[in-house]
């Protein structure tokens, strides 16, 4: 064997042993690799258990805490009814029924009857019905019924029934009937039914019906009908029906039909 032909061979073999040095290399980067990703999961995996257990303590924890607060309101409703079997507390004149209901407090002069509600109070001269409905406050002269509903106030003149709808204020001359619909005011003059509708001004001579249309204008001459429109004005001479259609215009001569097409021009 030549020297060349060693040297070759020889070549070779280190070239063979270097690839399979790279090829266990790589092999060992590819397990190393894997190893760590497993690790990782593992962490992960760990770490989601370790917060179900924790929402699982919380979530006992918080059941726990609701049934202690129920059985402390049980021994609370004990420890009342077994006070409340004392009809009288002659010190505070208080008398409570069922759940803590207050019956007679005879220092205060304060009754309830039901859930609190007041009865009647001598001294402050209220009194109320139901959820603290008031029904007669005779300091203030302010009755109330329902559900806090103003049914008469003597000192203000002021009466309202229903969901505080007004009825009548004899100071002040205003009267409404419904949801604040007004219906006689006769310090202005003013009347109005349904929804804020004008009937009747007796100062301005103006009067409305249905939807604010004009009907008459005693001080101006002008009459309306329907919806705005013009029919009698006696001041100008000026008469309108249908949609502004002129008819008769005695000042100026000029009389028009339909849509202002003129018939006559004197």
């Amino acid at each position: 064997m030549t020297y060349k032909e060693m040297t070759a061979t020889i070549f070779g073999l280190v070239n063979i042993i270097l690839n399979h040095y790279k090829k266990h290399l790589l092999v060992k980067e590819e397990e190393e690799g894997r190893l760590k990703r497993h690790s990782l999961v593992k962490l992960l995996l760990e770490e989601e258990r370790r917060l179900m257990r924790h929402s699982l303590v919380k979530l006992l924890l918080e059941e726990e805490r609701r049934l202690m607060r129920h059985l402390l309101v049980e021994l609370l409703w004990e420890e009342e009814r077994r006070l409340m079997v004392s009809d009288t507390k002659t010190l505070t004149g208080r008398t409570t029924v069922g759940r803590g209901k207050k019956v007679d407090e005879t220092l205060t002069g304060r009754t309830t009857v039901g859930r609190g509600n007041k009865v009647d109070e001598t001294l402050t001269g209220r009194t109320t019905v139901g959820r603290g409905n008031r029904v007669d406050v005779t300091l203030t002269g302010r009755t109330t019924v329902g559900r806090g509903k103003k049914v008469d106030e003597t000192l203000t003149g002021r009466t309202t029934v229903g969901r505080g709808k007004k009825v009548d204020e004899t100071l002040t001359g205003r009267t409404t009937v419904g949801r604040g619909k007004k219906v006689d005011e006769t310090l202005t003059g003013r009347t109005t039914v349904g929804r804020g509708k004008k009937v009747d001004e007796t100062l301005t001579g103006r009067t409305t019906v249905g939807r604010g249309n004009r009907v008459d204008e005693t001080l101006t001459g002008r009459t309306t009908v329907g919806r705005g429109k013009k029919v009698d004005e006696t001041l100008t001479g000026r008469t309108t029906v249908g949609r502004g259609n002129r008819v008769d215009e005695t000042l100026t001569g000029r009389t028009t039909v339909g849509r202002g097409k003129k018939v006559d021009g004197q």
